[in-house]
């Protein structure tokens, strides 16, 4: 368990990140960073900007530590602790995340009143345009509540998208 862990409270008086080999590593008060399992977070290097995006949560904490403003440290921590090195964790959360695509509430959209179907339009239309045009899915979605299951062939091939990301991508 670290200090943070035990008393909630910060207890480093600078957050920031250096060079580890071929790697950048998030430090406190130049100690490299550790996720709740004990584990060094260090990124690839072409990740720096996530990594000053971190020391940059660390930074802004206050006395008392605040976990729902590390929303980065956390989506690393878990692609460090949970994926790296796991083949088994990834593709149990593959699997988590393909049976989700069927009830994506993107898919399930409402055709009132006004003010709903026009903040559909504004915020879920571009992104079910985006995931067509970039890879080529057709996305299915259904008017209400009635349930619309997405075709075989989308699955796989969200699948073999996502396989292909890294651990913090998955995260």
């Amino acid at each position: 368990m670290t200090r943070a862990e035990v008393s909630g409270k910060r207890f480093w008086e600078n957050a920031g990140i250096k060079d580890v080999g071929d790697r950048v590593a998030v430090t406190l008060d130049g100690r490299v960073l550790e996720t709740p399992a004990g584990n060094p977070l260090i990124l690839n290097k072409d990740q720096r900007q996530l990594a000053l995006m971190i020391a940059g949560e660390c930074q802004e904490q206050k006395a008392l530590l605040k976990s729902h403003s590390l929303a980065m440290i956390s989506l690393v921590a878990r692609a460090i602790d949970g994926f790296s090195g796991n083949e088994q964790g990834c593709r149990e959360m593959l699997d988590r995340l393909i049976k989700f695509l069927d009830i994506d509430s993107i898919c399930y959209q409402q055709d009132f009143p006004d003010s709903i179907v026009k903040s559909q339009q504004k915020h879920w239309e571009p992104i079910l345009k985006w995931v067509k045009d970039e890879h080529g899915l057709d996305i299915k979605v259904s008017k209400g509540i009635a349930f619309v299951q997405q075709d075989e062939d989308v699955k796989q091939k969200l699948r073999e998208i996502v396989s292909s990301m890294s651990d913090v991508e998955l995260s």
